[in-house]
């Protein structure tokens, strides 16, 4: 059976970004997008090489990093990050959060994290345990969506650990990045009428912003490894 493709729009110079940029704010649905980015080891000093927005499942903007470079960010790409007004729904935004940070003096805001939302339901039916963090694969399949690419770029990542930097990109490497955040607000949507006690929704807000923050505001690059959601009390409950 064929594979499924997503057609999305590759953007690498200013004036395509700029452009790009004014369509995503007129046609992003409830002033919410879908947002991921891929790089080389991902970090303050791991170079972002694309960034990846959403505003339904078949419209896909790539903002090729690598080639454009600050140029895109100082087109809207930084404004568009940085609005307050516009969530950005997103799976596990600490790594992306510091990169934007450190490397384009981006201050991601206002984000809806899908890793988090998961998390916070679950210890709701699991007398306040939660759980391990959830990848992104894993969080797809439960809601009924897919990642076709995932596997071939995983192989492809473990044989060339600069591949996201190589230009001309590969096909493969735009429709895996695409469907990493093709489906992310749908996700979204599913998990939102599970949150709906105000005192959820505002632990949940308060841990987004403590996310965001927790790499990129480490006075040193932080260690991935050494922990799972951030916080002793998240980290020490398993199942």
């Amino acid at each position: 059976m064929a594979v499924p493709r997503v057609v999305p729009l590759l953007i690498s110079r200013a004036d395509e970004c700029t452009q790009a940029i004014a369509k995503i704010y007129r046609t992003c649905q409830n002033k919410t997008i879908a947002f991921d980015s891929e790089g080389v080891r991902l970090s303050r000093t791991g170079p972002i090489c694309l960034c990846q927005v959403a505003t339904a499942s078949n419209c896909v903007y790539l903002f090729d990093v690598s080639t454009g470079g600050a140029s895109l960010f100082d087109a809207g790409l930084r404004r568009l990050l940085e609005d307050t007004a516009i969530t950005k729904c997103m799976h596990d935004c600490r790594a992306d959060s510091d990169a934007l940070f450190h490397q384009f003096q981006v201050n991601l805001s206002n984000v809806y994290d899908t890793q988090l939302a998961y998390a916070m339901l679950q210890s709701q039916t699991h007398d306040g345990r939660f759980p391990l963090p959830i990848g992104l694969k894993r969080l797809l399949e439960l809601h009924g969506y897919s990642n076709p690419y995932k596997e071939q770029v995983v192989q492809l990542m473990d044989s060339d650990r600069q591949i996201w930097a190589r230009r001309p990109i590969q096909e493969t490497l735009l429709q895996y990045a695409s469907y990493d955040v093709a489906n992310l607000m749908d996700v979204k949507a599913q998990q939102e009428p599970e949150m709906t006690s105000p005192i959820l929704l505002a632990e949940f807000r308060a841990r987004c912003r403590r996310y965001l923050d927790q790499y990129r505001k480490h006075p040193t690059e932080f260690k991935h490894a050494t922990a799972q959601y951030g916080w002793h009390d998240w980290d020490s409950r398993r199942w």
